[in-house]
């Protein structure tokens, strides 16, 4: 069980069957404060409510806008996150279908020890399985050239996510005078379920602004939401930790 004085936990919830699941096996491996996030007006809030209360004694609950990502919710909640644990677990929801992909990522967490999350070294710990290098615009150049015509959407979101990931290093730089050009595309893991430290969180969020998010859209790729989840393996690296794939 993850000790609650070294972790914080933030979950955003959507699906009332991948949440149930999400919930239950969270509370599996960590059993302190639950800051959970949830999208305004939808049906299966109560439910969802209901399971976390049957799972967590103090649940903190934030209510979102819907702007089609699951980090606009840990951006929210982790402002009312006022405890002094250094370090922050995060994971969401998915569509039913990709039930497998939540096994898969969540079942890294329950051999978490202690030695892992007091080395001072470790900065974001996460899932082997969908370790990820993000591509440069040269090689997402290289691959858009070999589509047809019709293929090359991907390719082209792909690039605005690369985008916004060099404009938020670009405001990391400027606000905090953080940055290293060797890190600037970075290795992450998709998906972004991980034990992270708070203070990559907080420089992290700290270049972000709510008019970033778009109202009500969800795209697979290339909003800010998706620079975002890479950014955090940045910022880390550039605070000098090492990131842990497990």
């Amino acid at each position: 069980m993850m000790n609650h004085n070294l972790v914080s936990a933030h979950v955003f919830l959507y699906y009332g069957e991948t949440g149930e699941y999400v919930l239950d096996t969270v509370s599996k491996f960590y059993n302190g404060s639950l800051y959970l996030s949830l999208v305004e007006n939808n049906p299966n809030n109560d439910f969802l409510l209901n399971i976390a209360k049957e799972n967590f004694e103090d649940i903190r609950v934030v209510y979102v806008r819907n702007c089609g990502t699951d980090q606009y919710g840990f951006y929210n909640s982790f402002k009312y996150d006022f405890e002094k644990a250094p370090w922050i677990f995060y994971c969401h929801d998915k569509h039913p279908s990709k039930r497998g992909w939540l096994q898969q990522m969540l079942s890294v967490y329950k051999d978490i020890n202690e030695d892992m999350l007091t080395s001072y070294t470790n900065g974001i710990i996460s899932s082997e399985r969908y370790k990820t290098k993000q591509q440069s615009f040269e090689e997402l150049l290289s691959t858009h050239a070999s589509y047809s015509y019709e293929q090359r959407k991907d390719t082209v979101q792909s690039m605005h996510t690369l985008i916004w990931l060099h404009e938020l290093e670009k405001i990391l730089l400027a606000k905090y005078d953080i940055g290293n050009k060797d890190f600037k595309c970075p290795t992450f893991s998709a998906g972004n379920t991980f034990l992270i430290r708070r203070d990559i969180v907080e420089k992290s969020h700290g270049c972000v602004y709510e008019k970033f998010f778009n109202h009500g859209v969800y795209r697979t790729d290339g909003e800010v939401e998706h620079g975002l989840e890479r950014f955090y393996f940045y910022v880390s690296q550039c605070l000098g930790y090492e990131n842990i794939y497990i």
